[in-house]
């Protein structure tokens, strides 16, 4: 297991492609969206929402597809856990059961698009390159806010030294 510097450096410049996060605990679908998204995006795929609240909690994705039901901990449990840790990263949903209440709770949950299982393989491509756009924006966006009000908080400390000592 490699030092969390040492792979920060080896992540930062070797791939410019967004990343995907995909949780489920089936093996099927996890490789074949894996498979799917691989051209395009960097693909990590895990098991359970725990491993992917983890993952989430250490790096920066743009998209998570996550399955709605999962043992231990379910996806609509895993989308309100990885909210808190990360509010901009997209989050699609995905479920064998069409259950509309489900996709309501996940939407009005934070989630930015629910797919249905068996998914349609051009579907998912779709919706996975549109919300990692967004994803990858909002991120930025929100990067830039911060940066912008630190600036701001060190200029005004430095009036106020500035007043402290003229005064």
């Amino acid at each position: 297991h490699m030092s969390e510097a040492a792979s920060t450096v080896l992540s930062a410049p070797t791939s410019t492609r967004p990343k995907v996060l995909v949780v489920d605990d089936e093996l099927g679908p996890r490789e074949s969206i894996s498979y799917l998204l691989s051209d395009e995006f960097e693909v990590i795929a895990v098991d359970r929402v725990d491993r992917g609240l983890e993952l989430i909690a250490k790096e920066s994705f743009a998209v998570v597809v996550m399955d709605i039901r999962m043992p231990q901990k379910n996806g609509i449990q895993g989308l309100e856990e990885m909210r808190r840790i990360d509010p901009e990263v997209s989050i699609i949903m995905m479920t064998g059961y069409g259950a509309l209440s489900t996709a309501q709770a996940a939407i009005s949950l934070g989630a930015n698009e629910y797919l249905k299982k068996p998914f349609d393989v051009d579907l998912l491509q779709q919706a996975v390159r549109r919300h990692a756009a967004e994803g990858v924006e909002r991120k930025k966006r929100s990067a830039m806010l911060k940066q912008l009000g630190e600036m701001y908080d060190s200029v005004m400390a430095e009036q106020k030294k500035q007043q402290m000592s003229t005064g």
